[in-house]
């Protein structure tokens, strides 16, 4: 089982809205749209929110991974009180990432293989 969160720049009430609809919304214990923290994405006042929402101590945390698709999600990997992983999805003109994946299907394949390893 491991916590996950969003953290996006679409607006919030659209975001939940999505991803109820999806019926996603019990895989994630915090999600923090545009508009919800005092800054938004690549700020690192989303993470701080979504933490804090989702009670966790960022001393509780060793690493964590920050998947997006975008050079603001990069950003905000690399500005998070927190050390992260940032994992690229996609073919972005992004810039320091630590892993990119061509779309969400390899990264899928890859955390799966990771999974079957553990």
């Amino acid at each position: 089982n491991v916590p996950m969160i969003i953290v996006s720049n679409k607006r919030h009430h659209f975001l939940v809205k999505e991803v109820s609809f999806s019926g996603l919304e019990k895989n994630f214990i915090s999600i923090v749209g545009a508009g919800e923290a005092a800054h938004d994405k690549p700020h690192a006042d989303h993470v701080r929110l979504a933490l804090k929402q989702a009670d966790i101590d960022i001393n509780s945390i060793s690493t964590a991974w920050f998947i997006g698709d975008s050079q603001a999600d990069i950003d905000c990997a690399k500005a998070a009180p927190i050390m992260c992983q940032s994992i690229l999805i996609g073919s972005a003109n992004a810039q320091g990432y630590d892993v990119r994946y061509r779309d969400l299907d390899m990264f899928m394949r890859a955390v799966q293989c990771h999974c079957d390893v553990l």
